[in-house]
């Protein structure tokens, strides 16, 4: 008996100390551990007392015999925030807490507290084990890590061009205030979203999504470039920008990094810059015309100058002669016409007929160097065509056409454009010396009375129209070249024009327009405005 009851003592002695064993081998590797890690362990019962500290605590305070709060803090009483406390008395599984201190030096030293329960076998909570991590390393990391996100933060919020973030999947994964302001959606609803939804070329947004592995190189960043193309807002409207595109790396992903701008004003400018040059260019080259139509203006009062200065030398020197010779003329056919054979009196009556042309070359000269002035009277086409008609006599194997109507009615210098007419009629009839047919007719157009002289002479070559409005210019054997040039003053002087369609062989055709109420130049004013040649220069 005495035997079987040492064998049970033994056995139990052995059990303890096998038990004590590896509680002291746990409690060396998590010594060890704890040390390794620089984190502190203690061991607290229900009243705060101190039943075990490792030895990392033990090194930096004493806790035998002391009360947590009073070894760690020197307080009286538990904290209010203990967390031993709140397993104690609100028994939940585990507290953790930061807190901060000082070291001897004034350093900030973090310090991460967990706490957990220590139950008995029934379940109820005999103490509490707490863990003590250092965590200023970690907290120094983060503080800088956050200051450096809001540097980022701070300065993508203050830029004025947008900013965002592409995946690699092209996918959207920040926009800074601006970029919600260029294209109207807001951080939520931009994140996630394709990036190629933002960009479309030029009036096509559809083509937005399909547009191939340029732009989606440009995207996601694999190229380093600037470019201009046309964005897309949420509301669909297409705005011009300028994008700079950059590959960065972070977190082992690529991503492809925007800078935005968004250029719409400053194509508008660009437009309007454009628009300005242009008009300048216009009012450049309208001022050049101006310039030469005062030039041509200045060449053409200089010739009108000289003619003026030859007429009236010529008037002057040759009337005088030409009014004796017609005297002289007239006294033969009175003294000697009955005794003169026929013959003697066709010499007479050619040597007035040169009198009488050579006047004419005198008095056309003076009328085409002097100003013309127009006095308006009213009258109606027919009227002023048949007057034409009756100071001239048709040659018998010319079939002449009047068509020319009564209305409308219309204000002109009667006596200066009857002069127009005639010569026109006269010139028509020159170019059909075997005969032909001559056409006059008149049509009402707006505000203006259209009359049309047409004949089946002999034409003009395409050189000789060149040239038909040149005065001194001529095709007949006798003749100064005043007549046409002198017509077209006058149409003109009317606020008219004179236009001639010629072929060899099929005949001419003179048109003239004439306004029903112009306004006279008298070829005072002959400066062109700008607005005229300006529709000049468009048309």
């Amino acid at each position: 008996m005495k035997e079987k009851r040492k064998s049970s003592v033994n056995n139990h002695a052995a059990t303890r100390w096998e038990t004590e064993s590896r509680v002291k081998q746990d409690m060396y590797i998590l010594e060890a551990v704890t040390e390794k890690l620089g984190a502190g362990l203690i061991l607290l019962d229900k009243n705060y007392g101190v039943l075990w500290a490792n030895q990392v605590l033990k090194r930096h305070m004493g806790v035998e015999d002391k009360a947590c709060f009073a070894a760690f803090h020197n307080l009286s009483a538990v904290c209010s925030d203990c967390g031993a406390k709140k397993i104690f008395e609100k028994e939940i599984d585990v507290d953790t807490r930061e807190c901060i201190s000082l070291d001897g030096q004034g350093n900030q030293i973090w310090t991460e507290f967990v706490v957990t329960p220590i139950k008995d076998d029934s379940g109820t909570i005999i103490g509490a084990l707490e863990l003590e991590l250092p965590i200023t390393k970690r907290k120094k990391i983060e503080q800088a890590l956050q200051e450096s996100e809001e540097k980022f933060r701070a300065i993508s919020n203050s830029l004025v061009d947008g900013i965002f973030l592409v995946d690699g999947q092209g996918r959207i994964s920040y926009c800074n205030p601006s970029a919600e302001r260029i294209f109207g959606y807001n951080m939520d609803e931009a994140i996630g979203k394709n990036g190629m939804t933002l960009f479309a070329p030029p009036g096509s947004r559809q083509k937005a999504t399909h547009e191939g592995e340029s732009l989606k190189n440009q995207l996601i960043g694999d190229s380093e470039r600037a470019m201009e193309t046309f964005g897309v807002r949420k509301d669909g409207l297409e705005i011009p920008i300028e994008v700079s595109t950059a590959q960065i790396q972070f977190g082992g992903k690529n991503y492809g990094l925007h800078i935005v701008r968004d250029i719409t004003e400053q194509k508008r400018l660009q437009k309007k810059l454009n628009d300005y040059s242009q008009h300048l260019k216009s009012m450049i080259e309208i001022r050049t015309m101006q310039l030469k139509d005062a030039n041509d203006r200045l060449l053409k009062t200089e010739r009108l100058a000289a003619i003026g200065e030859l007429a009236g030398m010529v008037g002057h020197d040759l009337r005088n002669p030409l009014a004796g010779m017609r005297g002289a003329v007239y006294y033969l056919k009175k003294k000697f016409g009955s005794c003169l054979s026929d013959e003697g009196l066709k010499m007479l009556k050619t040597i007035d007929e040169c009198i009488s042309y050579s006047d004419k070359i005198i008095n056309d000269l003076l009328d085409y160097s002097r100003e013309i002035r127009i006095e308006l009277t009213e009258t109606t086409p027919d009227l002023m065509v048949k007057t034409a008609l009756s100071l001239f006599e048709i040659p018998n194997k010319i079939t002449l056409t009047n068509e020319a109507e009564a209305e409308p009615s219309l204000k002109s210098d009667k006596e200066k454009m009857i002069r127009v007419f005639v010569n026109l009629i006269k010139n028509a009839c020159d170019a059909m010396p075997d005969g032909g047919k001559l056409r006059i007719t008149t049509q009402k157009a707006k505000n203006k009375v259209v009359f049309s002289f047409e004949d089946s002479g002999v034409g003009m070559t395409k050189e000789t129209l060149n040239k038909i409005w040149t005065p001194l210019f001529t095709t007949k054997a006798k003749g100064m070249g005043f007549g046409l040039a002198i017509c077209k003053r006058i149409v003109e002087a009317h606020g008219g024009t004179i236009a001639l369609e010629s072929s060899i062989g099929k005949g001419t055709k003179v048109t003239i327009a004439l306004p029903t109420n112009p306004t006279p130049s008298n070829e005072k004013n002959t400066w062109v405005s700008t607005e005229k040649l300006l529709a000049i220069k468009q048309a």
